[in-house]
């Protein structure tokens, strides 16, 4: 395996203009001027962040958000969802808020096939990705932790990366980490909203130019790209045969326990999924008030439910 790059990043502290303080350094207010930035910025468990650059056994150079916390934690692998990267939001608040309580964090940007990828995609950009690429790169990720010294590990992810990681550990592959779970927030699949007769007149139109050879792009509805997801006939089908019967396939495959965290008004899940999870045996935590990305104060009921989740897993284990 390639040796990874290490790259750390810069935080930028907004410059404070001391120039009124100058005649009066030996002021007592100074002194808790100083105690105030060593506190708010010289403290802060965040600011630690480094930017990986790591060569995958592919030879494209991925990306991803690495705090080091811990080593009698477990790690934490969070994954971010469709066409995004580690720098999303969600995943983003999830990191800080993990790292800062004394976890090693680690958040890649998958590849989907660009090197040094940093920017989430357009729907209509040329798409040839396909899905399972990322079982590949979850391997060398959870390598490079091993390497980094660490032992236990549990897979978080958020919307379509909680898919990928539930279908990953059904793979059942010898893990170099012993790996507790995984805790799916925001769980979904990617035609969730697509209604059958337009997939299964997508799904007929890609099968036909595939049989045929055929590498054409067409614009297809694929999550939210609603129309105008561009990318040739096998990369589509990947994709689209992934519907409810194959995410209870992957849930009942998982050889890992599993916690699944739902937001009670994310619309962009598929129908009564809460009612569907709990039907397959599935342990679901609700967080009321809460949307697919869990925005304005929901996180901080995001994190809480993440704590305990973590908690669940860590009983389970034993």
């Amino acid at each position: 395996m390639s040796h990874s790059h290490l790259q750390i990043q810069t935080i930028s502290i907004h410059s404070v203009s001391l120039d009124s303080w100058v005649p009066k350094l030996h002021h007592p207010s100074f002194l808790v001027l100083l105690l105030f930035l060593f506190l708010a910025f010289g403290s802060n468990s965040t600011s630690h962040a480094a930017t990986i650059q790591f060569t995958l056994n592919n030879g494209i150079t991925a990306l991803a958000d690495y705090r080091e916390g811990d080593k009698d934690k477990p790690v934490l692998l969070l994954l971010h969802g469709f066409l995004q990267t580690h720098t999303f939001s969600t995943i983003q608040s999830m990191t800080d808020e993990l790292a800062a309580s004394g976890y090693s964090v680690l958040a890649p940007t998958l590849s989907l096939g660009i090197d040094n990828r940093n920017q989430s995609l357009a729907c209509d950009a040329i798409h040839t990705h396909q899905y399972g690429d990322h079982n590949n790169e979850l391997d060398d990720w959870i390598d490079w932790l091993a390497l980094k010294g660490h032992k236990n590990l549990i897979l978080i992810g958020h919307s379509s990366g909680s898919l990928r990681l539930l279908s990953y550990i059904g793979l059942k592959r010898k893990q170099p980490l012993n790996i507790t779970g995984l805790v799916s927030v925001s769980p979904t699949t990617p035609n969730a909203k697509n209604t059958l007769s337009v997939l299964n007149k997508q799904i007929s139109l890609a099968t036909k130019l595939a049989q045929n050879n055929t590498i054409v792009i067409n614009k297809y509805h694929l999550a939210y790209c609603r129309g105008n997801y561009a990318t040739h006939p096998a990369a589509f089908i990947s994709y689209a045969h992934i519907n409810e019967e194959v995410f209870f396939n992957f849930l009942k495959n998982a050889v890992y326990p599993v916690v699944h965290i739902l937001g009670n008004e994310d619309k962009l899940a598929p129908e009564n999924w809460n009612n569907k999870l709990s039907k397959h045996g599935a342990k679901v935590l609700t967080v009321n008030n809460a949307n697919h990305f869990f925005s304005n104060s929901s996180e901080f009921d995001l994190h809480d439910a993440i704590y305990n989740a973590i908690d669940i897993l860590g009983k389970a284990s034993k």
